[in-house]
C-alpha cells in the first residue's frame, strides 16, 4: 500500500474497520455472540486441561474472542525458544490438517525485546456451540500430543 504519513493507517485497515462497522450495523448482536463463543471456548479448554508445558493467557472476564497460548516460563528455560517455535509450528500444521486455522504470533526482534513463542486463536461470532466444543477438544488433544509434559 502507498500512504503518505508513517503515522497514518494503511488504507486496508480503514476499509476493514468500515466493513466491520457495516456488519455490526446489520447485526448489532455480533459482539455479544463473539463474547459468548469466547466464554464457552475458554470453559472447554479449562475442562480438558492443557499440558503443563503450555498455558492459556487469562483475561479478566473471558469475553475476548482472541485467545493466546504460550509455553510456560519454566518450559522456555529448559528448552530453547527454537525448540518451542518448532513444536508450535507442528501444532499449527496438525490443526490445519484437521481443517482448523490457528496463527502463530511471530514477532521480529525489532518489535519486541523479549520474544515468547505463542499461538493465537481468533474465534468467530458465527461458530456454533458444538463446533466451539469440538475445536477446543481438538486443540487440547493436539497440544497434548505435541507439547512435552514437564
Amino acid at each position: 500500500t502507498g500512504y503518505v504519513y508513517s503515522a497514518s493507517l494503511p488504507p486496508y485497515v480503514s476499509c476493514a474497520a468500515s466493513a466491520a462497522l457495516e456488519l455490526i450495523d446489520k447485526d448489532p448482536f455480533i459482539p455479544q455472540k463473539a463474547q459468548k463463543v469466547a466464554i464457552a471456548f475458554r470453559k472447554e479448554i479449562r475442562k480438558h486441561k492443557l499440558p503443563k508445558s503450555i498455558e492459556m493467557i487469562e483475561c479478566i472476564d473471558d469475553v475476548s474472542p482472541l485467545v493466546h497460548f504460550r509455553p510456560i516460563h519454566a518450559h522456555l528455560q529448559t528448552n530453547a525458544n527454537l525448540c518451542c517455535d518448532t513444536l508450535l509450528d507442528q501444532v499449527v500444521q496438525d490443526l490445519f490438517d484437521r481443517q482448523f486455522a490457528v496463527r502463530r504470533c511471530i514477532y521480529n526482534f525489532e518489535e519486541r525485546s523479549h520474544v515468547i513463542p505463542s499461538l493465537r486463536v481468533a474465534l468467530k461470532s458465527s461458530i456454533s456451540e458444538a463446533d466451539t466444543v469440538a475445536f477446543a477438544k481438538v486443540l487440547v488433544s493436539v497440544l497434548k500430543a505435541r507439547m512435552p509434559e514437564m
